[in-house]
Order: structure tokens, then sequence, then C-alpha cells
């Protein structure tokens, strides 16, 4: 049954491509692998391989670009926080010893 399998290089027909576009099949692979899961409707040219890595580089551009937003403004809620409570305890601090109710 194993022997029935081909490489996804016999699959595509690359024999007769230029190493170029083995290059950007490879690419194109790596990238969704990596950030998007899998592509089930591959590109056929070069130019479309080169417009979805354009795509999926945007798209990680974008999500990377949210996440950190996100995470920034988690760590200025976290310090304000933090000012809050320490100024809290001054004023507490203030009052214990001044004997002030």
């Amino acid at each position: 049954v194993l022997h029935d399998l081909s490489t996804w290089h016999d699959a595509l027909q690359l024999e007769s491509a230029g190493p170029a576009h083995e290059y950007l099949i490879g690419l194109y692979w790596s990238l969704t692998a990596m950030f998007s899961g899998a592509s089930f409707v591959p590109p056929q040219s070069g130019p479309e391989h080169i417009l979805c890595q354009l795509f999926i580089i945007l798209g990680l551009l974008f999500v990377s670009s949210l996440i950190s937003s996100l995470a920034a403004r988690f760590v200025e809620f976290l310090v304000l926080k933090r000012e809050k409570t320490l100024r809290k305890r001054m004023v507490q601090r203030y009052l214990r010893q001044y004997r002030i109710d």
C-alpha cells in the first residue's frame, strides 16, 4: 500500500518546474503549516504562491500586533492597579500614624 503513495514533489509534478518555483512552493507550504495549519486549495503558479505568502505574512503581522497591543494594555492596567494600591497603603499608614479616624 505504501508504494502507491507519492511525495508532494511527485504529486505536484515538479520535475519540470524550475528551482524558483520549487522554492516558492516549499516556502508556501512552510508558512501555511506554521501559521494556519494547512492549505486545502494550494496555489497553482508562482504569482499565486507569492500572493498567498504575502497574505500569510500580513495576517501574521496583524495578529502579532493585536496580541502585543492587548498585552501592553494589560501591563498598563496592572501598573495602574499597583500604583493605586500603593497610594491607598500610604494614606492608611498616614491615618494610623496620626491616629485619624
